[in-house]
């Protein structure tokens, strides 16, 4: 799948990065699947995101 992030990444290298599988990522960046503390930490270093995230429920992780 060649959908392209926010980021000016692939998912594919996304998921590269993250070291999961890129339909992973795709199910965690559009709201089907709650990534773990884990993988939305390893999001934000892959898409170099700095600040802490909202503490409200669309940032909550598993």
């Amino acid at each position: 799948m060649r959908l392209t992030s926010w980021a000016g990444l692939s998912y594919s290298q996304i998921a590269q990065q993250v070291g999961t599988s890129e339909q992973h990522v795709i199910d965690v960046c559009t709201g089907k699947t709650v990534p773990t503390q884990a993988e939305f930490d390893a999001l934000a270093r892959a898409l170099d995101i700095k600040s802490a995230p909202p503490h409200d429920a669309a940032h909550a992780t598993k």
